[in-house]
């Protein structure tokens, strides 16, 4: 004992500091008796420097994970090693069962890939007009002459300032005529570039007020301007070259309604797919209204169209009530039979999706199809992948029993099996982003777009990740109930039967999938021998 406290009193005092500061409490008095006695055995072997320096170094050695977090992480590495275990088994079973592996992986990775494809096309569908800031307080007037007759767009050029000076809730309004005329520019060297040109709107300077474009050249306040024109950032390439700033520039028009030179007093980017107004020159409704073809106040020009932008607040049915008296106050009584005036408002959001006026867009029963389709092919997979992790459970109950005989839990068992559900649904999403790049080329060639899958996307992400947690879910909860189910004794004495209630939902998702699959290939073929017979039907005429 003398001979401890001597030595003690020669232990480098900081080396115990050092220790009790990184040590967890209950390890401490341990480590440092075994500390302690190891350096006064180093003192009668090899002196007391050198038991100095290897007590320091012993000290350091115990600065590890494994002690210095063993109470705040020990747990952590006890999950980091059961999922590089359940890695280890899933990554054996996907290799041991390699037809059966190909078949989930690929199933679900086309599913997931038209998924993303329908997808691109619906969210496309769906954004029409939406990058306008007030596009959900923007509105259309729509009118009809006729009781029950069709419905057009277009007005006199006196409906938007009478509705604005008559309706307080109308904060402003546009009126947009069509254009069309051959565009000419003549350079300084005398080289004249022309060209005939159709995507022209004569619009009035309250235009950019409603409508959301973004400036490369110039400004809203003064883009609209008498004698003025502006031109898309295309436009501008077309007939300027490349880095020419075309402000102060003229252009010669000619034909139609307004002809002669127009000062570029603006450049924008060019007009996105996604809006059902297209354009590629605005030109100053001024310039129209002076012309010969209005200057005689002629109201009845019915060739405009309306757009007005009411204030956040206003409800837009109450607005529409006021208009049969609008109406009655302007018009008067229709005494001819059949006929009826009525104009109505249509919010820009819904523009699209109107394709009996003008032609515009599409119906939204095709987009609901489309979604439809998409649904059905990715649930289809779903029920492909339970299916065939339910059949292979006599398989695999032999593994179940062994591994509840070594004491593994039910628990655990699940957290496995949906494991390796989680893996071949990761493997199946990265393999859908690669044939989502092959199929998108030729989704661009039959709609005529030009959609990309930037992965950069939040929203692409946003799907990516919901298809691959609920997929997961929803393919491997089951089939982990099931297989873990099996009960030890039965598997020992070769009792190994599917449960009633599982074979039962088993031939129902069978029944569903089939019916599903069956419901897709006759619709699709309906629509195929539809499209084949209108192109290659006699229409009848040369």
């Amino acid at each position: 004992m003398d001979n401890l406290k001597s030595s003690n009193s020669q232990i480098p005092r900081f080396a115990l500091r050092l220790l009790s500061w990184f040590c967890p409490e209950h390890l401490y008095e341990e480590i440092e008796g075994d500390l302690i006695q190891r350096f006064n055995k180093d003192v009668k072997s090899v002196g007391e420097r050198r038991a100095k320096r290897r007590l320091i170094w012993n000290t350091i050695r115990f600065l590890r994970p494994g002690i210095v977090l063993r109470n705040r992480v020990t747990i952590q590495f006890n999950q980091l090693s059961m999922f590089q275990n359940y890695l280890k088994i899933t990554l054996r079973n996907l290799n041991k069962r390699r037809a059966y592996s190909i078949i989930n992986i690929v199933g679900l990775a086309v599913a997931v890939a038209v998924c993303l494809v329908i997808g691109k096309y619906i969210e496309f569908e769906t954004s029409y007009d939406s990058f306008h800031h007030d596009a959900k307080n923007t509105y259309r007037v729509v009118s009809s002459f006729y009781t029950d007759g069709p419905r057009d767009i277009w007005g006199g050029y006196d409906l938007g300032p009478t509705l604005a000076n008559d309706f307080p809730e109308i904060q402003s309004f546009v009126r947009i005529h069509d254009n069309g005329c051959v565009v000419s520019y003549t350079d300084s060297k005398g080289s004249q570039i022309r060209s005939k040109e159709s995507n022209v709107l004569v619009v009035d300077s309250t235009f950019f007020e409603t409508f959301t474009h973004k400036f490369i050249y110039g400004s809203p306040s003064t883009a609209l301007k008498p004698s003025s024109v502006v031109i898309t950032q295309s436009m501008a390439l077309k007939y300027f070259g490349n880095g020419v700033d075309p402000i102060g520039k003229t252009l010669h028009f000619s034909g139609w309604w307004m002809p002669g030179l127009y000062e570029v007093t603006a450049v924008i980017e060019d007009v996105p797919d996604n809006t059902h107004l297209k354009f590629d020159f605005l030109q100053p409704m001024h310039n129209l209204l002076q012309s010969e073809f209005y200057n005689y106040n002629n109201e009845r020009w019915d060739n405009f169209h309306t757009y007005f932008k009411i204030h956040t607040q206003t409800d837009i049915a109450q607005l529409e009530r006021k208009i049969p008296q609008f109406i009655k106050r302007y018009r008067g009584y229709d005494k001819a039979i059949n006929q009826k005036a009525v104009l109505q408002f249509q919010n820009m959001l819904d523009i699209h999706y109107s394709p009996n006026l003008e032609n515009e867009g599409s119906h939204r029963v095709t987009i609901y199809c489309f979604s439809a389709i998409a649904f059905f092919v990715l649930i289809i997979a779903w029920i492909n992948y339970i299916n065939l992790s339910t059949a292979r459970s006599i398989e695999r109950a032999r593994e179940v029993g062994v591994k509840k005989a070594l004491g593994v839990s039910r628990k655990q068992l699940i957290i496995q099996f949906i494991f390796e559900s989680v893996i071949i649904n990761l493997i199946s999403v990265l393999l859908a982003i690669g044939l989502a790049r092959i199929l998108l080329p030729v989704l661009n060639k039959i709609v005529g777009r030009s959609f990309v899958l930037d992965l950069t996307d939040p929203k692409l992400l946003f799907i990516l990740t919901t298809l691959f947690v609920i997929g997961s879910v929803a393919s491997g909860f089951y089939p982990a109930l099931v297989l873990s189910s099996f009960k030890t004794t039965d598997v020992i004495k070769g009792k190994m039967t599917q449960p009633f209630r599982g074979l039962s939902l088993r031939n129902t998702l069978v029944g569903f999938q089939f019916a599903s699959s069956l419901i897709l290939l006759i619709g699709t073929l309906v629509v195929y021998q539809q499209v084949h017979f209108m192109q290659t039907q006699d229409k009848g005429f040369n």
